[in-house]
């Protein structure tokens, strides 16, 4: 089958996938498509699965039906699929098979599929690009993207072929451009005298309403004098009650200049999800919530490089008060996060992984 210079992206989002697997492969869509590459998706029809965003971005939106149960796999995410893993690469290997030309890369950004889906679409001559977190099983593919810090390419040798080339730590974050563009202004305004009068809460995509709930509780005890302005960047499934706070609070749904907002803030109570990268790349100090168990690891390790807070969901009542008191005195901890995080994201990571694609076509 011909070939003309096209990528193909296996990813989905919903309240329970969130929305970063399909937000950071739209990333590297649109940096492909800057370089003349067409761009397609295959995600699965669910609600909340960014249908719209990916069509406003200009790219090809395939919807792959609901399907059968997935737990046969055996692997942990299973569920995710909502279809069996023998299932979901006939979808797909129909969905190409119907495309006028073949295309040249296969991105797959899922923690249910594994080298049982990559081998037979790898054999057919497209390369295949992996973007794991979790380094939890075998993968047959070209490239592997992991863009956790301190991740040794070790972890992914006895799970990929000897020859594929292995991409890891935030030096390779997918980044969208803003956050490069924003990174010089945002680093001239975070002094070692700054206060922290700014502070946003962003948490993802999912229903987090109780999260959400509790860290405006755990603010409102606080004596209102000096308390900062707090702004929520929420999904759309959360519900926060119709009442007064002690302090100015506004509320946001879905955005897509979250750059601007990150250049707002002092501090950012945030997911320990791939939005990590983007506030250490605007040196934004950040109070890490692990909200899913994978992302327990990483927020261990940015706690432990002093880039970070660590605060569990259910200590938000016991322990955020006191994290506020402790930085609205003069404190030089924000600034030093910040520093620490945005000597690690630089904001290029997008344009390397492109880079890499491109050699290899």
């Amino acid at each position: 089958m011909m070939r003309n210079n096209s990528v193909l992206f296996r990813a989905d989002a919903n309240a329970e996938i969130g929305a970063g697997h399909v937000m950071r492969c739209l990333t590297l869509a649109d940096a492909l498509a800057e370089r003349g590459w067409q761009a397609a998706f295959a995600c699965r029809d669910l609600p909340d699965n960014l249908a719209l965003l990916i069509q406003v971005h200009g790219h090809v939106l395939h919807k792959l039906p609901l399907g059968f149960d997935a737990s046969n796999s055996g692997l942990a995410h299973a569920p995710w699929l909502r279809a069996g893993m023998r299932e979901d690469l006939a979808q797909v290997r129909q969905l190409i098979a119907a495309m006028p030309a073949a295309p040249n890369w296969i991105v797959v950004d899922h923690y249910a599929l594994d080298a049982r889906w990559e081998t037979p679409l790898r054999a057919s001559g497209a390369r295949v690009l992996v973007i794991d977190d979790l380094a939890d099983r075998a993968h047959d593919c070209d490239v592997l993207l992991d863009q956790n810090l301190d991740r040794d390419p070790a972890d992914y040798r006895w799970r990929t072929p000897a020859p594929c080339r292995l991409l890891c730590g935030p030096h390779y974050a997918l980044l969208r451009p803003e956050f490069a563009q924003l990174r010089l202004e945002s680093l001239a305004r975070r002094q070692p005298s700054q206060r922290l009068q700014h502070l946003l809460i962003s948490l993802g995509a999912g229903d987090h309403s109780t999260v959400c709930l509790a860290i405006l509780e755990a603010l409102a005890t606080l004596p209102n004098t000096g308390l900062p302005f707090v702004r929520i960047i929420k999904g759309e499934h959360v519900r926060l009650p119709d009442r007064s706070w002690p302090f100015p609070l506004e509320s946001f749904g879905f955005v897509e200049d979250m750059g601007h907002h990150l250049l707002w803030a002092d501090l950012a109570i945030g997911a320990a999800g791939s939005s990590i990268w983007e506030r250490a790349c605007l040196g934004l100090p950040s109070i890490l919530l692990p909200l899913a168990e994978n992302q327990r690891a990483s927020t261990r390790i940015l706690a432990e490089k002093n880039m970070a807070i660590p605060l569990l969901p259910e200590d938000i009542p016991t322990h955020l008060p006191a994290i506020i008191r402790r930085l609205l005195a003069p404190n030089p901890l924000l600034h030093a996060m910040g520093a620490t995080s945005s000597a690690i994201v630089d904001g290029a990571g997008c344009r390397r992984v492109a880079d890499a694609m491109l050699t290899m076509a």
